[in-house]
This record gives C-alpha cells, structure tokens and sequence, in this order.
C-alpha cells in the first residue's frame, strides 16, 4: 500500500509520534512542557503576538485547509484534482484518526491544570493530545509538499507556525503539537500512497483537469 520510497520517512514519524505519545503518557515530559508552556504562553500578554497567533492557528482548520486545496485546484497547472482529492482525504482521515485517539486518552489541556494561562481564543475542549490543528496542517502541507515538490515546502513553514500557535493561545502543551506533526506527516504519506493506488488510476482521465492553457487550446481547436 504504502510509496517504498516513502515507507522510511512514514515509519519515522508514526515511531516519532509513538515515541513521544509514551513520553507523555509515562509524565516524563511534564517538567519540560509546562517550562516550555509558560514561555510561549507569556507571549500572548502582548496583544500583536496575541492576534497573529490567533490569526495563524486557523491554518490547521478544517476550513482553511480545505480552501487552500480549492485554491491549488483553480491555480495549479496540472493534476489539479490530485491537490484537492488529497486535501479533502487528509483532512478526513486525520480527523477520523484524532477521534480514536483522543477518545483513548484524555490528557488535560494547559488551562485545566495549570494558572494563569492566557487564552485569547477562548478554551476547547477535549484531550490535548494530539493537536488537531498540528496534525491536519502537517497532514495537508505534507501531503502537498509530496506532490507538487519543493515549491510547496512554504506550507511546511506555515503548519510550524500553527503548531506554535496553539502553544501561544494556551490550548496545548508543546508535546501535543510534536506528536500531532509526526502524526500528521504520517497520515500524509498513508493519505498520498492510499489514492495513488486506489483512487487516483479508477478515475477517468477527464476527471483530471490539464490546466487552463491546455483547456484553451482544446477549446481552440474545436
């Protein structure tokens, strides 16, 4: 099922995500996320730090990422429906994947245990780890990133900046957001090798829009 190419860099973040899913779990890194917590954290006293953060979280919403999968469809130049197939997939399977996990274990948000958290989204609920945000955004800039190269890495850039985020308005421990980022670039290779086997070759060839220029010029020649 899964890319042999890819296999290496799939095992490495699901034992990344494992490896620090046991770390948490054992409250081995306790110490070092609530230090690491309330640094970040006490940024958000700064109202600017506070609403870029609240700003670049969205990145790893449902929403968000779904339009930016629409925007690769209408800008790519070719294969554009691979782009928002396996967005739309990503986003899924993550989420269904998060479901089972943090229905698994419940491990407490920031706000829940410790004082003085700042939270200038507001509070969510449920198990802190994973993060959600940081495993879909990894999930969907990876997932990109694999098939339209280098070019599309920026979103790699963006998803750090989400994880961070999520530290920064208080909803999770700096743990969450690394096991949610190995989670999510797990999920992205399974995602990309699932439809590349599965999904994408049943499609027919129509299915797949060629770009305008090409559209143009079929257009022109009827």
């Amino acid at each position: 099922m899964l890319d042999l190419r890819l296999l290496p860099l799939a095992l490495g973040a699901a034992l990344s995500y494992v490896l620090v899913f046991s770390l948490v779990w054992s409250g081995s890194t306790f110490q070092t996320d609530t230090e690491l917590f309330s640094s970040l954290n006490g940024l958000a006293a700064n109202s600017g730090i506070a609403i870029f953060s609240s700003i670049t979280t969205q990145f790893g919403s449902e929403v968000i990422l779904a339009l930016i999968g629409l925007i690769f469809y209408l800008l790519s130049s070719k294969e554009n429906t691979k782009i928002l197939l396996g967005v739309l997939f990503a986003i899924t399977i993550s989420d269904l994947v998060l479901s089972i996990l943090k229905g698994a274990y419940f491990r407490p948000r920031p706000y829940q245990i410790l004082s003085g958290v700042y939270n200038p989204l507001g509070l969510d609920e449920g198990s802190s780890f994973p993060s959600g945000h940081a495993t879909r955004a990894f999930a969907v800039a990876a997932l990109i990133t694999m098939q339209k190269g280098k070019k599309s890495a920026l979103l790699l850039l963006l998803s750090v900046g989400a994880a961070f985020s999520r530290v920064i308005i208080g909803l999770h421990f700096p743990s969450d957001v690394l096991g949610g980022a190995f989670l999510g670039i797990a999920l992205a290779v399974v995602s990309d090798s699932f439809l590349s086997r599965y999904v994408y070759p049943r499609l027919p060839p129509r299915f797949f829009m060629k770009g305008r220029q090409d559209m143009d010029l079929k257009s022109a020649a009827t």
